[in-house]
């Protein structure tokens, strides 16, 4: 799973355990349950009809905090399995599967894309949640499992909007998102309910955006309570506000670093953009007396500077001395000891003019 390292844990906040480092993670959960995130609280539906239940607890074993917990059926449990995919089962079939996703980090300026490339992050622009679940689509049907139908979870997506709104922002965002269940069936007669969480957030420089995916399957003659059971989990896993805000903490230092960082990688980009601009004026600069020389001598004239003031003068070419008074005066000569001021018919102070190359 491609997540960012300053994202993880808070812009991401998750029902269960990243698919990164799976087997690792199960063997934390069965001496104390350690998952990555957990979704903010909602009221608990106290609704009499429905089966027992018991609150499975969730620890950050490498903060060795609680994370919250989660309102599980009685019956189910932390799964034995061994295929390293399975997160909770039931005896009835029931499997809860580990979370999956993918984060990207974007911008139309390329040397912000570099940037981010730089310290880690996965750069692409945004598909549209049409797109990312026709690609869950083609991927399922190579799998064997046929799509069946889907529908919107507004309770989710405002558990996901409360949430967001308790996570840390380095930078104001322009977030939008939608949280729809999509169900599908196996050529065993399983079903299996996939609940996908898209996202688009918009930055002044660049966005973020990307999707979770929180999946559960049971066998058909189950799989309507098993739906509802989950759904229910999702919707009322109770967080620690003290392990969100440890997490907070942690992004916002994060940040700190990297976005000192970046200032230093964009300073140096902008240092490199004034040299090549330095270059290019003086590659100009070149290139105009380049042009201007080829021009004089198509009018056979040169270019000629008095020491005295500084001041240059357009002459005609075929002199080897050129001699300019205080009155802006022209001798030209070829007899390297020709003197003017020497001449008492030479009116005036001369000085003899410096031929530009």
């Amino acid at each position: 799973m491609n997540r960012s390292q300053v994202l993880a844990g808070a812009l991401c906040i998750i029902i269960s355990t990243s698919s990164c480092d799976r087997a690792q993670a199960v063997k934390d959960t069965e001496e104390s349950p350690s998952l990555l995130g957990l979704v903010q609280n909602t009221e608990q539906n106290n609704n009499s009809t429905r089966r027992p239940i018991k609150y499975f607890p969730v620890r950050d074993a490498q903060r060795n905090m609680l994370m919250g917990v989660l309102p599980i059926p009685s019956d189910w449990n932390l799964s034995t399995a061994d295929d390293n995919i399975t997160f909770l089962e039931s005896p009835k079939g029931v499997k809860v599967l580990y979370i999956a996703g993918n984060e990207f980090l974007y911008s139309q300026n390329p040397y912000i894309n570099q940037s981010f490339q730089q310290m880690g992050f996965d750069t692409k622009p945004p598909q549209s949640f049409e797109e990312v679940l026709s690609l869950l689509k083609e991927h399922a049907i190579k799998k064997g499992v046929n799509y069946v139908k889907q529908y919107p979870l507004p309770q989710l997506e405002a558990v996901d909007a409360s949430l967001d709104r308790l996570i840390y922002k380095p930078v104001p965002e322009q977030k939008t998102a939608q949280v729809v269940a999509t169900e599908w069936i196996d050529t065993k007669g399983n079903a299996s309910l996939l609940v996908l969480h898209y996202y688009v957030a918009q930055t002044e420089q660049s966005l973020y955006w990307g999707y979770r995916i929180e999946s559960m399957e049971a066998p058909q003659d189950h799989f309507n309570t098993a739906k509802r059971d989950y759904l229910n989990t999702l919707i009322n896993t109770q967080i620690n506000p003290q392990w969100l805000q440890t997490i907070n903490a942690e992004n916002r230092q994060k940040s700190q670093q990297m976005m000192a960082s970046h200032n230093q990688r964009m300073e140096a980009l902008r240092a490199q953009g004034r040299q090549i601009i330095a270059a290019g004026k003086q590659h100009d600069a070149m290139t105009s007396r380049n042009h201007q020389k080829f021009i004089d001598g198509l009018r056979d004239e040169i270019n000629v500077t008095s020491p005295a003031t500084g001041q240059t003068y357009k002459v005609n070419l075929g002199s080897n001395h050129y001699w300019i008074n205080d009155s802006n005066q022209l001798i030209t000569s070829n007899d390297a000891t020709f003197d003017p001021n020497q001449n008492n018919d030479s009116r005036g102070v001369w000085v003899e003019a410096q031929i530009n190359n």
